[in-house]
């Protein structure tokens, strides 16, 4: 038999195997309508989200998924540093790829433009999920 339930997310179809793991318990309304009952959780809830990646899908827990989020942004904008760069020693003509290289790992590795980075890609993470809880109703 599928219940409707009151989770904090909203309203969903649960399982009786699924209510029992997360101590829940029937509530009934001061109405006629089965439909108006409803189940009441108790007890942490699994904090977890899907996490897409070419070729599966992965059920993680939403720090981890912004925590990967937040690696690949850095590894990407240190990619495109890395293409900026070369592309740019080897216009100049007299710098050679090998030094283009060089000049984009000893840029790298400064810390401040690390921190520059993981701190840009962190705020935009944590940004773009706040502003979308506030469209869904500011959970």
């Amino acid at each position: 038999m599928k219940l409707k339930c009151a989770i904090a997310t909203g309203w969903g179809r649960c399982s009786a195997a699924g209510l029992a793991s997360r101590k829940a318990t029937f509530v009934p309304r001061e109405s006629d309508n089965a439909a108006a009952d409803f189940i009441h959780m108790e007890g942490p809830m699994a904090d977890k989200t899907m996490l897409v990646m070419p070729g599966s899908k992965i059920q993680v827990a939403k720090v981890i998924k912004r925590a990967i989020q937040v690696a690949s942004s850095v590894a990407l904008t240190a990619g495109v540093a890395l293409v900026l760069m070369l592309g740019s020693g080897l216009l100049q003509g007299k710098g050679t790829t090998a030094q283009a290289w060089q000049v984009w790992l000893s840029f790298i590795n400064r810390p401040d433009i690390q921190a520059t980075m993981v701190l840009t890609a962190l705020v935009t993470v944590l940004f773009v999920y706040w502003q979308r809880d506030q469209e869904r109703g500011g959970r």
